[in-house]
């Protein structure tokens, strides 16, 4: 449980740094193709056309971060199953444990009940007159 709350909190990290790259990225293409409407000659055309490459290069990356954010989620996803093995192992054995823990309190309440009634007997046969050999 606590691999896939890591894991989720990994993948939320990873989109929510893709959406503001994303959201950073559009507003770079939006400056872009308003600067293209806004200027007329070869020169600030040419500095649109760079903002454009610019803007690609941001969605190159973000096409990027978005790739290793699915590499890490698909890890996390395989930690967290061997993960989940192992808990599932370790609540076998548990179980397993438990029985045996329950069995050794059956026996030790025998053992008490068959103490309890040697110490009875052994009180009623030492308190005979005179007292047998071996009583205190």
């Amino acid at each position: 449980m606590l691999a896939e709350t890591a894991a989720d909190k990994i993948v939320a990290d990873a989109k929510a740094a893709a959406e503001r790259i994303i959201t950073d990225a559009k507003a770079a293409v939006e400056k872009a193709a308003a600067d293209l409407k806004a200027k007329q000659d070869a020169e600030e055309k040419a500095a649109a056309l760079k903002a454009a490459a610019d803007s690609k290069l941001v969605l190159d990356k973000t096409l990027v971060d978005l790739t290793n954010a699915n590499i890490a989620q698909a890890k996390a996803m395989s930690e967290s199953k061997e993960l989940q093995i192992l808990v599932d192992t370790l609540k076998t054995k548990i179980d397993s444990f438990q029985v045996q823990v329950d069995s050794l309190i059956g026996q030790l309440a025998a053992a008490k009940k068959s103490a309890t009634s040697t110490n009875a007997l052994l009180k009623k046969i030492c308190s005979a007159k005179p007292k047998p050999k071996g009583c205190l």
